[in-house]
């Protein structure tokens, strides 16, 4: 089953909701926000929606990755992992990953070669729940991103109620996208070491 089979509704959640819900509180487009609602504005609107979703999901990356690269996320996770870095290279190095002229520490091939364990346990069926992970990561944070550019918009009308809801309501859903990144790191590590290395458990 190739990847573009596996899209969920989550994956569809994750760009059109957040779209959605953002173009209704900035009223844009107007006309469509304050139309009378036929099946073709609704349609319209939807994929508008999904485009501005998009867009959300790559200026939530770039701050999320301000969050990832940091020393101490990266060992919080570590400290959760209950896999020793030597199996991680032994499972890196049966998938034939690695090259005799490796220089990078133990410790670090997990974060270089991460995307390439995940693009591994993405598509194989046995390992299926990642990608529901994956799909809750990126759900929620483009909501938590929608939440804080709401509360900027609700600033500038000074409705200050309502600000302090989108700000609140960002750092659960942040909090939210936390959970999930780190469980999707997690069992990534977990079952690509299991996949290779089958005396691993299965799971966390």
């Amino acid at each position: 089953m190739n990847l573009l089979e596996k899209i969920t509704l989550y994956d569809l959640l994750g760009y059109t909701l957040p779209g959605c819900v953002m173009l209704y509180i900035l009223k844009i487009p107007k006309k469509l926000v304050e139309g009378n609602g036929t099946q073709i504005n609704t349609i319209y609107y939807i994929a508008i929606g999904f485009l501005a979703g998009i867009i959300l999901s790559e200026l939530s990356n770039l701050l999320t990755a301000l969050y990832k690269g940091r020393p101490q996320t990266k060992k919080r996770i570590e400290d959760k992992l209950e896999i020793s870095p030597s199996k991680v290279k032994k499972a890196l190095n049966k998938a034939g990953l690695l090259t005799k002229n490796e220089t990078a520490a133990d410790k670090e091939l997990l974060w270089r070669y991460f995307t390439n364990m995940f693009s591994d346990i993405q598509i194989d069926n046995k390992y299926s729940r990642i990608h529901n992970y994956a799909s809750a990561e990126l759900l929620y944070k483009n909501i938590a991103l929608v939440c804080i550019i709401c509360a900027a918009a609700f600033w500038h009308r000074n409705l200050c109620i309502e600000m302090w809801l989108s700000l609140t309501a960002s750092a659960i859903f942040f909090r939210r996208w936390q959970r999930f990144y780190e469980k999707k790191v997690l069992y990534t590590v977990y079952w690509y070491v299991h996949k290779y290395i089958s005396s691993c458990p299965p799971q966390p």
